[in-house]
């Protein structure tokens, strides 16, 4: 009986170790197999992201090839444009030289090829904006030029007028940024509130790695539904468009401010005046980047 016992033991030890042996070989082909799929999915996802991403960049270029051929349509029409216009311009003012009675008539003609030549001066501002990550400028020379430009126009409007840029390096041409504060200067004094004396100002400081512009004014303001059009081109809110105007100036500045890799958000209050705040990339944003978690540790 011991004997039988013992055997049967044994054997009840040997079976027991072949179950786990066959269990762990199990796991071991499932573990196999588990990896294998998943590598085969991993290769496949591979595959598909690689093709979309080709794809995304191929869509692209040609984008961009698109948009360049939109740019170079829109100049050569500006341009072919202005012709015309100075022929009509002139033809109008003889004529009106001519024919003082008709003087009213040619002062219509005259305002309206105005009014034409600074649409088409517009549009080719917006064609020829060509911004390079490497195009870079000091905000001094164009704090200078702005106050002396726009303080003539402020005081005739019985405003004031406060430009104050700290001194810095950007990621943004002088002419570019020139072009972004003369807009937003223009605009603050275009649509200025007649009963109150325009306040305009435009500041500057380096915050971070990013130059913050802001232009405040107490104007009329916009509604939260005009303020989201206002950088559209041709975007003329309904209150404002007795006003003249393109409604390209914006347009333009968002152009620039998306060329350097900036932003910009706007507060806006009807009957209070609108506040824009633009942020422009540093010159020297990467090392100032890695300067300040030196300075913090410090």
């Amino acid at each position: 009986l011991v004997e039988i016992n013992r055997m049967g033991a044994e054997r009840a030890r040997k079976e027991m170790g072949d179950v786990q042996r066959d269990a762990v070989e199990f796991r071991i082909i499932l573990g196999a197999c588990i990896a294998a799929v998943l590598v085969l999915i991993g290769i496949m996802l591979t595959r598909v992201l690689a093709r979309n991403e080709r794809q995304l960049r191929d869509k692209t270029h040609a984008l961009e090839d698109k948009n360049r051929e939109l740019d170079a349509f829109a100049s050569r029409v500006a341009h072919d444009l202005r012709g015309p216009l100075s022929a009509v311009s002139v033809a109008s003012y003889l004529l009106g030289e001519r024919v003082p009675q008709q003087a009213k008539v040619t002062g219509i003609v005259q305002r309206g090829v105005e009014q034409m030549t600074t649409l088409v001066d517009e549009l080719l501002e917006l064609s020829r904006i060509g911004v390079t990550a490497n195009a870079t400028g000091r905000t001094e020379p164009v704090a200078a030029s702005i106050a002396e430009e726009l303080a003539t126009r402020v005081r005739q409007a019985g405003g004031t007028l406060r430009v104050d840029l700290e001194p810095a390096a950007v990621r943004c041409s002088e002419g570019l940024l020139h072009q972004i504060l003369w807009n937003l200067g223009e605009n603050a004094l275009k649509y200025r509130r007649p009963e109150v004396a325009p306040a305009i100002e435009l500041t500057g400081r380096a915050v971070r790695s990013a130059y913050e512009l802001t232009a405040t004014d107490n104007g009329l303001g916009m509604s939260h539904e005009d303020a989201a059009h206002m950088f559209e081109p041709f975007f003329r809110a309904q209150r404002t468009r007795s006003i003249a105007g393109t409604g390209l100036g914006l347009s333009i500045v968002r152009r620039i401010i998306d060329g350097c890799g900036g932003t910009v958000t706007v507060t806006s209050e009807l009957g209070r005046g609108t506040r824009i705040v633009i942020r422009i990339p540093l010159a020297d944003a990467s090392e100032r980047a890695r300067d300040e978690p030196d300075r913090a540790a410090r």
